[in-house]
């Protein structure tokens, strides 16, 4: 049912991302990803903002790969592998990585931003901090909210404690500030306070 309260909301919204330059279009490709690319009602533009600095989005070798993967396992399982499972492909593959990197297993995602976000909540625990500067990507920036927060006044009382004795382990605490800003400032006022060490102190590791 019509909501008038929720369509004035949005159409301030709309507005207010118009008037900041900030409201996303989509822009409509009439062919493959390259160095230039043809959009619609654009014409033939010079691409600076892809992430196929390889140049290897239509190159005729992975084309024809993808062909065959499609003609082999179809489109897809149609669900996450833990519930239907993973093809041959994908354990190949995270083999391959691994021995690469050489380590002993190796995890694939979607994108690199679904990865970034699954950092920080499965590594950090109840005793880390995370302190990220404001000039992280957006989905590092995510994957610390998601591990957890602390209001920033929270984060204004523990960096104003004295420093504890060498050897002492601090309080417990997790979390992101919720102002997610510059660490510039706490990090000089904790090393006129001698509590920065070799880039790590306190239990406080910079992203």
């Amino acid at each position: 049912m019509p909501n008038a309260r929720f369509d004035d909301r949005c159409r301030q919204l709309l507005a207010t991302l118009e008037e900041t330059r900030q409201k996303k279009r989509f822009y409509y490709l009439a062919g493959p990803m390259g160095p230039k690319v043809f959009v619609e009602g654009v014409g033939e533009v010079i691409v600076l903002c892809s992430n196929d600095y390889l140049g290897l989005a239509n190159h005729p070798e992975v084309v024809r790969a993808g062909i065959d993967g499609l003609q082999r396992y179809g489109a897809g399982t149609a669900s996450v592998r833990f519930i239907c499972g993973s093809f041959a492909c994908h354990r190949a593959l995270e083999e391959t990585i691994a021995w690469f990197v050489g380590t002993e297993a190796a995890l694939t995602y979607v994108s690199c931003w679904n990865a970034n976000e699954a950092v920080f909540p499965t590594l950090c625990g109840p005793d880390d901090i995370i302190l990220s500067d404001e000039l992280n990507h957006a989905s590092i920036i995510d994957s610390c909210r998601l591990a957890g927060r602390i209001t920033e006044e929270k984060a204004e009382e523990r960096f104003h404690r004295p420093a504890p004795p060498i050897g002492v382990a601090p309080s417990s605490a997790r979390g992101v500030s919720e102002h997610v800003g510059s660490c510039e400032r706490h990090v000089n006022r904790d090393r006129s306070a001698g509590r920065v060490r070799h880039g790590r102190q306190d239990g406080i590791a910079g992203v």
